[in-house]
């Protein structure tokens, strides 16, 4: 949609897009690591909840 760098068509960052359900950068909450909904082993190190993440994703939706 923005036509940035990497498979991020949902907010423009580099990186991986979480919700076509690659691992890679969260670029929704601006942490680097795996986003927790992406099922990756490793918790998104922005540390928001689970709740916050979800209705970030929604709101880019």
């Amino acid at each position: 949609m923005f036509g940035n760098a990497g498979n991020d068509h949902l907010v423009g960052g580099e990186g991986n897009d979480i919700l076509k359900g690659y691992s890679g950068d969260d670029k929704l909450t601006g942490g680097i690591g795996y986003d927790i909904l992406d099922g990756g082993d490793d918790f998104d190190v922005s540390y928001d909840s689970a709740s916050d993440i979800i209705i970030k994703c929604e709101e880019q939706l």
